[in-house]
């Protein structure tokens, strides 16, 4: 399948990650000290009503003065590691979150900032690793729990994962997050009714004023489970609140394109799928969709050009080929249509459908007015691909 801009897993919920931890910066009060101005550095340092830069500058001279050690200095550590990290600095960040945890190993703040910053990274190991210490030092601690448990299901151990989120929902069960990622967990182990439960309470704990990026997550997962078992009006239901208020979400738009086509609701889901399209002309899965559709209505021509935008935008997909030969073999352009196929076959040598569509028109190939030809036209189209 072309690969473009949708997601149907959990890369969305990434973007929350950065929102759940509040990255707190100790109440250390300032230095007493008479060295240089160590106590002007440190009082800008700390001062949240200053520029990220001013206090980055300030917190480095407050360092070179040495005028801090053991916990303050961890904490002076700290505090830049969150400016960086303000500023999407990501590896600056990690870097100084490392100093801060070198200068205080059994505080719980700067393992936990840097986890969160190797999440955003896509750095999942090591970002277990830094949940794990926090983990150690407070097992009580509800958002390490929750942050490795979404670690370990981007990492496909589905079943650590669910005993992390099992935790972090006992510690807070109202916490609508760990219920989402519980339930992707389950989505992971094809338990479809756990993932439904899981689902549905984040929603019931999620505040219905205009959407969260919580909830959307949620209907659209829980959305995907109901056309994923024939549930069309369940799945329609969810996936029209979130285009209620956000007409122009895509992912929502396909999905409920989606459960429209196998609800047999055509019309409903052509209407979605051309509006996606002019939202987002590069959403190739779209493409395909609408020239599907076409195609199943005889409006070779309109498939024809839909599938053609699928091959420029993914030149290297074997799909578009393939279905756009179907729909040229339907119009009788054999030689064309055995060109697609054999370009289709070419990408996925593998695929049986592909090459056996291209042998079939073989005797063809070079041989488009032969009464032979005309012959077979008829038979195709009586009995089609």
């Amino acid at each position: 399948m072309v690969i473009d801009n949708i997601n149907f897993s959990i890369k969305p919920i990434i973007i929350l990650l950065v929102s759940i931890i509040t990255l707190i910066i100790p109440n250390t009060g300032h230095t007493d000290t008479s060295t240089g101005n160590s106590a002007e550095f440190d009082k800008i340092c700390f001062l949240a009503s200053q520029k990220p830069a001013v206090r980055i500058l300030n917190c480095d001279l407050l360092l070179k003065s040495g005028s801090v050690s053991g916990g303050k200095l961890g904490a002076v550590y700290y505090t830049i590691g969150n400016l960086y990290f303000r500023q999407n600095q990501l590896n600056q960040a990690v870097r100084v979150y490392s100093a801060a945890i070198d200068n205080s190993p059994d505080q719980i703040w700067p393992y936990m900032a840097r986890g969160v910053v190797l999440l955003r990274q896509e750095k999942f190991t090591d970002a277990i690793e830094d949940f794990s210490d926090v983990i150690r030092i407070d097992e009580k601690f509800q958002v390490a729990f929750k942050n490795r448990g979404f670690a370990y299901t981007e990492l496909g151990e589905f079943g650590l994962a669910i005993k992390d989120l099992a935790n972090a929902v006992k510690l807070d069960p109202r916490d609508p997050d760990s219920h989402v990622y519980l339930g992707i967990a389950y989505r992971g182990i094809s338990n479809p009714e756990m993932a439904l439960k899981s689902f549905s309470t984040a929603i019931a704990l999620i505040p219905n004023f205009g959407l969260s990026p919580q909830l959307i997550s949620a209907l659209l997962q829980r959305g995907d489970l109901f056309r994923q078992s024939d549930r069309f009006e369940l799945a329609l239901k969810d996936f029209t609140q979130i285009l209620v208020a956000d007409p122009s979400n895509t992912n929502a738009l396909y999905r409920r394109a989606n459960a429209y086509e196998a609800n047999d609701q055509i019309d409903e889901a052509t209407s979605d799928l051309t509006q996606l399209v002019q939202l987002d002309p590069r959403f190739a899965n779209a493409l395909i969709a609408l020239g599907r559709l076409h195609f199943n209505r005889d409006e070779n021509d309109l498939a024809i050009q839909y599938y053609t935008q699928a091959i420029e935008l993914f030149p290297g997909d074997a799909e578009p080929y393939y279905l756009r030969g179907m729909a040229k073999g339907s119009e009788n352009q054999f030689v064309s249509a055995y060109s697609d196929y054999k370009q289709a076959s070419e990408m996925e040598p593998n695929n049986k459908n592909y090459k056996e569509s291209m042998d079939n028109l073989q005797i063809f190939k070079d041989n488009e007015d032969s009464a032979t030809l005309r012959v077979f036209k008829v038979i195709w189209r009586m009995f089609g691909d």
